[in-house]
């Protein structure tokens, strides 16, 4: 029995010892892009977005279903939208740094506002639609929204 499990784990790891030999290399290139992203100190899923659109400009990013309705969004649109809602955060006096909290229900918006609030700098605190009274306050008050 002894003979057969040690067939068996022989297998296994030469087989996965040969699947991380050819992952190797994209997980080092992973690790080194991780590094340099975390010396810069501040590292957000904006700092890729451009580099993402571009790869997949006409590309669906998200698809929306709401009951018998479906709308699909491509990533150029998603930019664009995100883009205006930047600008508008902008000049409305949004500080880099700042908090912004979001109380939205689900809906294409939600991606938009979230992906705009970043763009132009701001950290967004999601907040729950089922919260009310001193929950809800509560969760403004933790954010320390602006």
């Amino acid at each position: 029995m002894a003979c057969v499990g040690g067939y068996v784990a022989s297998r296994y790891l030469s087989y996965n010892v040969s699947l991380d030999y050819k992952v190797l290399p994209g997980m080092i290139s992973g690790m080194y892009q991780l590094k340099t992203r975390w010396n810069k100190k501040l590292w957000g899923f904006v700092d890729d977005w451009d580099d993402i659109v571009q790869r997949n400009l006409n590309r669906v990013c998200f698809r929306f279903i709401d009951n018998d309705d479906s709308i699909s969004y491509t990533y150029k649109e998603v930019d664009e939208v995100s883009n205006q809602v930047a600008n508008a955060f902008k000049a409305d006096g949004l500080n880099y740094g700042e908090c912004v909290a979001l109380l939205m229900e689900n809906k294409p918006e939600f991606i938009f506002t979230w992906l705009g609030i970043a763009k132009a700098g701001g950290i967004t605190a999601f907040i729950n639609t089922n919260q009310s009274g001193k929950t809800l306050l509560h969760s403004f008050v933790t954010c320390k929204a602006q």
